[in-house]
């Protein structure tokens, strides 16, 4: 099964070379306190970068619409939002509000380099910020 990733620009290209292994969940503590429980993968169903609603917003750092990861993940490591949101989150429901979440996918652990089938950029197939349009057959 091929899933998707959206990022910035410059995150891809790290990204191409070391593979996805930065994600995490934002989640309360037993405090009250956000927390992030970091070794999880945000992916999507989704290809089209208009139906990412939640990249539409830039963050303090960076847009995330900018960039399409096309990954083929180890499925033992893959499980739906929709099934784990509860199970992982007390901010479930205000994370779920950034979009299609019907189409979320999270991975546990690391995709690889080798995993990685595709980077397209939002408004060009050409490289930008030195980041190559990669593809795999």
């Amino acid at each position: 099964m091929r899933l998707y990733h959206f990022t910035s620009a410059q995150a891809a290209e790290s990204i191409r070379r070391t593979g996805l292994s930065r994600g995490r969940v934002v989640t309360l503590a037993q405090s009250g306190m956000r927390e992030v429980i970091p070794g999880w993968q945000w992916l999507t169903t989704m290809p089209a970068f208009d139906a990412q609603t939640w990249t539409t917003k830039e963050s303090k750092y960076r847009n995330r619409g900018q960039a399409r990861i096309e990954v083929v993940p180890d499925l033992r490591c893959c499980y739906r939002w929709t099934d784990m949101r509860h199970r992982i989150s007390a901010l479930a429901d205000w994370l779920s509000a950034g979009g299609d979440y019907w189409n979320w996918w999270l991975h546990w652990g690391s995709i690889r380099p080798d995993q990685i089938m595709e980077i397209r950029l939002a408004d060009s197939a050409e490289p930008v910020h030195g980041v190559p349009v990669l593809r795999r057959a």
